[in-house]
């Protein structure tokens, strides 16, 4: 029974670790987010979408889209969020003819 709740302590903590890795991460692009626009907070839901293309593509190729995204969009976090969405598809179209 003790090694069952080890078992179980460890799973915890590790999802916990996770989460909290997660979330840091998330606060991150929302500061790198608020720091592009000058805002001081950002459309949470946005910033979940663009996290999770921040996951595939990395912040090395996401990051430049969002500087983009402000300079040619009217700066609104859905309108940001709809302009790297759209880079991303045409992205995964292009990776997709390639093949």
């Amino acid at each position: 029974m003790t090694k069952n709740n080890n078992n179980d302590s460890s799973a915890y903590e590790a999802a916990e670790d996770a989460i909290t890795r997660r979330m840091e991460a998330l606060n991150q692009l929302a500061y790198y987010w608020c720091e592009v626009t000058g805002r001081d907070d950002v459309n949470r839901r946005t910033i979940q979408i663009i996290f999770a293309h921040l996951q595939s593509f990395g912040a090395d190729r996401v990051l430049p889209w969002i500087d983009r995204a402000y300079t040619t969009t009217n700066g609104s976090d859905i309108e940001m969020g709809k302009y790297v969405s759209g880079i991303v598809r045409n992205v995964r179209e292009e990776e997709a003819d390639d093949e």
